[in-house]
């Protein structure tokens, strides 16, 4: 499940497969979301690191444009992370743009 939403927000091989073609902007962000309440609801590590990882790409690329996705990523990239570290990270984030 997380390497097919990864695929889907990422608009990879993977996502677009599932989608006959191009992943639209808001099926990218709808998976970001998703991909941030799976890892919250997980209780394995792996999980919640792989879609810390998928989500912290979408972040940290300058080149993103699609607000709604990088606001999709950041929320779900913070309900996969875990204790305070995050927060401070968000809050730099969040001034960057």
């Amino acid at each position: 499940m997380v390497e097919l939403l990864a695929g889907l927000v990422h608009d990879s091989n993977v996502g677009r497969a599932a989608r006959d073609g191009r992943v639209e902007d808001r099926t990218r962000s709808f998976a970001a979301y998703a991909l941030g309440l799976l890892a919250h609801g997980s209780d394995q590590i792996a999980v919640r690191q792989s879609v810390a990882t998928a989500l912290r790409a979408v972040i940290d690329d300058a080149r993103m444009a699609d607000r709604d996705l990088l606001v999709a990523a950041i929320h779900g990239w913070a309900r996969s992370a875990t204790g305070a570290p995050w927060r401070r990270w968000l809050a730099c984030c969040a001034t960057k743009n």
